[in-house]
């Protein structure tokens, strides 16, 4: 790494580099022509972005998420990605149970994604607790399930963001019961109150 004068310029000739860092893995290279579909995508999701009433909250949860991402420590990136769910899911102040509730209900396998969110919360855990070091293989594949977590509730909010007025919908969404005929019947009850409060006044007998 660099330091750079705000306009630009190299500040210091010193060069300052990660002591852990390791690439083996090459660097992608795109064939002249083949990024035109990635580049539409790109802008797709940009404009959904854009036009999303939780931009904000989108930011956040992205920017952590790249953050968690950018390190080369395998134990920082897994703290960063946790950190970004729950940022993401708005349980930064619950306990890990509504974290991983509020994940798994958007995936369709929902007790298959509670018990890797669980798993993930527990290594996440032992490595903060227990000074537990994840090794390679490990870490990659603990990191990859905090990856799916994180960038699920990421692309749900980009995609249907614009059925919620702002995050704490979301959230009410998320803690929403998974019974279908709790659902009906809270709607029932929902537009019985509507109908209810719209009737005339009852005028108070003397």
């Amino acid at each position: 790494r660099t330091v750079h004068n705000v306009d630009g310029s190299i500040a210091t000739k010193t060069f300052w580099y990660e002591h852990r860092w390791l690439h083996e893995t090459p660097t992608v290279r795109f064939k002249d022509g083949k990024t035109k579909k990635f580049n539409q995508n790109l802008k797709g999701w940009w404009r959904k972005l854009q036009d999303n009433p939780l931009s904000n909250h989108i930011r956040s949860g992205l920017l952590r998420y790249c953050r968690a991402l950018d390190q080369h420590d395998a134990e920082a990136a897994l703290l960063g990605m946790w950190g970004a769910l729950e940022s993401l899911t708005g349980t930064q102040r619950d306990k890990y149970e509504v974290t991983v509730s509020r994940t798994a209900l958007l995936f369709l396998d929902k007790e298959t994604a509670r018990q890797i969110a669980h798993h993930v919360r527990l290594r996440r855990n032992s490595s903060i607790h227990a000074a537990r070091t994840l090794n390679q293989e490990e870490a990659d594949a603990i990191l990859i399930h905090a990856e799916t977590l994180v960038s699920r509730v990421l692309f749900f909010c980009l995609s249907e963001g614009k059925r919620f007025v702002d995050e704490n919908e979301l959230f009410n969404f998320l803690d929403l019961t998974l019974s279908e005929a709790k659902l009906r019947r809270t709607i029932a009850l929902s537009k019985f109150s509507v109908e209810y409060h719209s009737r005339k006044p009852i005028p108070a007998s003397e």
